[in-house]
């Protein structure tokens, strides 16, 4: 191996080692913009927001928030890495991914049994989705 494949490769592993940090960031700042779009929603409301599930109402808590928002980062992380594996285009198709399951997602809000937990909940997916897609986009290889 001569001394550019070398160093090409360094390069390669640094820019990929910059990219999971990165997105490990965007994951966890998801997190933490959830848990205060909760916390000021339960400054404001003086309750957690809930939501009806089947024939009960379910309270969503600050552990609920951090763990559904770490399982979606992780999912469009995956989804990302996969995408720019098997295609050119990974980028664009996982963008219009991501902007559907967005619009598809704010329907679960309605399930808010009232006012102050509809808005709560469609922010959350809104703060979520504001901070995963634009950070996750920036991490994304171009072809």
């Amino acid at each position: 191996m001569n001394t550019m494949t070398t160093r090409a490769a360094g390069s390669e592993r640094n820019a990929a080692m910059t990219r999971r940090r990165l997105r490990v960031v965007a994951i966890g700042a998801a997190i933490v913009v959830n848990l205060l779009i909760l916390a000021t929603s339960r400054l404001f409301s003086g309750d957690f927001p809930a939501a009806s599930v089947g024939n009960d109402d379910r309270t969503i808590g600050f552990a609920d928030v951090a763990i559904v928002t770490l399982a979606v980062g992780l999912v469009a992380w995956g989804l990302l890495a996969l995408l720019e594996r098997i295609t050119q285009r990974g980028r664009a198709i996982w963008l219009s991914g991501a902007v559907a399951v967005l619009a598809f997602s704010l329907l679960g809000p309605l399930a808010g049994v009232d006012t102050a937990s509809k808005l709560t909940l469609a922010a959350l997916h809104i703060g979520a989705a504001a901070v995963i897609v634009p950070l996750m986009l920036a991490t994304s290889r171009r072809r």
